[in-house]
């Protein structure tokens, strides 16, 4: 899978998981399992750009943020 494809599936997980938060047939724990994965492979995705273009500011920031961001889902 290409890196845009994976960016793709990314961002429309992201979109899904945002109407499932207001969605009253969704659990807080089938919610948090989900966001839990998504920021796994956003993580994957970033560690693979950055392997590729190392200099990249922005990306290397995004990834710092998605491994804060799982930091903070894995102690809650």
């Amino acid at each position: 899978m290409s890196d845009l494809e994976r960016s793709t599936l990314i961002a429309r997980a992201s979109a899904m998981l945002k109407t499932l938060a207001t969605d009253q047939q969704v659990s807080d724990s089938d919610r948090h399992e989900l966001e839990l994965g998504l920021c796994r492979r956003k993580i994957e995705l970033y560690e693979d750009l950055a392997a590729q273009d190392s200099e990249n500011t922005e990306l290397r920031e995004a990834l710092a943020g998605a491994r804060a961001r799982l930091a903070e889902l894995q102690s809650s």
